[in-house]
């Protein structure tokens, strides 16, 4: 008997491992992961060749990961893990993805992009907001507009901005929002007169 962490996982059943030596060592072993994937305790005393050779497993990948954890049943299982409502969880997913963006491929960049782009999954000022409804903190034009605002307060700069930018979050403002706006804004003044 051991700890209620421990249990008895049958080879049978892992198909991936985590590779310390490329992005898999930014994902967060303490969030959620499949049961395929073969524990880092485990995995780290073994080089990553050996695995593939030996066992067939296969690199657990970002868009694996991120497939993972936008799944619904896992995302419902734990809401301090569902990129959805917590905000702290989508800074972290949000920050894994910026230390690995400059070594993903462009294809893999794309179907990420792809992957968050239906999500409400960037914290703003105005709570959690879809990529294309969010906006960067250079777009205040009007105060209630949604701006990326981290939980943690970290600045968005350099990779992270570029990864926001890659999945929607949008630099500028609409002319047409504008627009808009400014004519509410004068009906509105010349019905009150």
């Amino acid at each position: 008997p051991g700890t209620a962490d421990e249990r008895i996982i049958p080879l049978s059943t892992i198909q991936t491992f985590l590779n310390p030596r490329t992005t898999g060592a930014h994902i967060p072993i303490d969030g959620p992961l499949p049961a395929h994937l073969l524990p880092s305790a485990i995995s780290k005393h073994f080089d990553p060749q050996f695995l593939k050779a030996a066992f067939g497993w296969e690199e657990f990948t970002i868009p694996a990961w991120l497939q993972h954890i936008l799944t619904p049943a896992i995302r419902s299982a734990d809401p301090q893990h569902d990129i959805t409502l917590s905000p702290q969880w989508a800074e972290r997913v949000l920050t894994v993805l910026s230390r690995s963006w400059p070594s993903l491929p462009k294809n893999v960049q794309q179907q990420v992009t792809e992957m968050l782009a239906g999500f409400a999954c960037v914290p703003t000022s105005a709570g959690m907001r879809m990529p294309a409804e969010a906006y960067f903190q250079n777009a205040h034009v009007f105060p209630d507009l949604p701006l990326v605002k981290m939980p943690s307060g970290t600045p968005v700069r350099g990779a992270l901005e570029k990864v926001l930018e890659a999945i929607g979050v949008r630099k500028h403002v609409e002319l047409q929002i504008v627009f808009n706006r400014s004519v509410y804004a004068v009906l509105t003044i010349v019905s009150v007169d």
